[in-house]
C-alpha cells in the first residue's frame, strides 16, 4: 500500500486511527494516520467550514486557509453526514481560480435493503485535494444529488472542469478512461 496515498473511495482502511488536532483557524481536525504512522487525510466538517466565513473573511482569505490546511496535513476530507449538502454555499465561499479540476467520485455501498452508489466531489488544488465526502446517494433519488451537486458545478461554470473520478488499475487503456469521462461529462452537461 502507498502510505502516501488518500483512500479516496469508500470507508478508510480498516489499519487506520484518527487523532484530534486544534487548528487556529477551522478548530477540530481529525489527522488520520495508518498502521506506520503515515498521514492519509485530515478530515473536518463541512459546515465548521462553512461558519468560518463568519470571521468575514474573503474569497481569497479562506481559499488560502484551506490551502494552509492542505499544506499542513495533506489532502482533506470535508464530512457532512447530509444526502443534500451545502456545496453551493461552500463554492460560494471559495475563490473558484484557485481550483485546477473537480473530479466526482462513484462507488457502491452496502446498505440494509441491498447496494447503492454513494458519491464525493475532489476539488483539486496545487497542493493537494479537498473532498467533500458527504452522504450523497444515487439509489435513493438522482434529485438530491443533481440538485446539490451538479446545480452548483453548473451554476458556478465547473461542470467543464469536471471529470469522473477513476480507478487507474481497472482501466485497460487510457481511450476508455477518456470515453467514460466524455460520456459522465455529456450527462452532467445535459441536466
Amino acid at each position: 500500500m502507498d502510505n502516501n496515498r488518500q483512500v479516496e473511495i469508500g470507508m478508510d482502511p480498516q489499519d487506520a486511527s484518527s487523532h484530534k488536532e486544534t487548528d487556529h483557524f477551522f478548530g477540530d481536525v481529525s489527522v488520520w494516520i495508518n498502521s506506520e504512522g503515515a498521514r492519509l487525510h485530515a478530515s473536518l466538517s463541512l459546515d465548521e467550514v462553512i461558519r468560518s466565513q463568519r470571521k468575514v473573511v474573503s474569497k481569497i482569505h479562506l481559499t488560502q486557509q484551506l490551502r494552509r490546511l492542505i499544506n499542513k496535513y495533506g489532502n482533506i476530507r470535508l464530512q457532512d453526514s447530509h444526502s443534500s449538502p451545502p456545496f453551493w454555499q461552500l463554492l460560494s465561499l471559495l475563490n473558484l481560480d484557485d481550483i485546477h479540476f473537480l473530479s466526482i467520485g462513484l462507488w457502491k455501498e452496502k446498505y440494509c435493503e441491498g447496494t447503492g452508489v454513494m458519491a464525493n466531489c475532489t476539488l483539486h488544488f496545487l497542493e493537494g485535494r479537498v473532498t467533500v465526502w458527504p452522504y450523497w446517494t444515487l439509489y435513493k433519488t438522482s434529485a438530491e444529488v443533481l440538485g446539490t451537486l451538479v446545480a452548483p458545478l453548473r451554476a458556478n461554470n465547473l461542470i467543464e472542469r469536471t471529470v469522473k473520478q477513476t480507478d487507474a488499475s481497472r482501466m485497460t487503456d487510457s481511450s476508455d478512461e477518456n470515453r467514460q469521462n466524455n460520456d459522465f461529462l455529456k450527462y452532467l452537461r445535459g441536466y
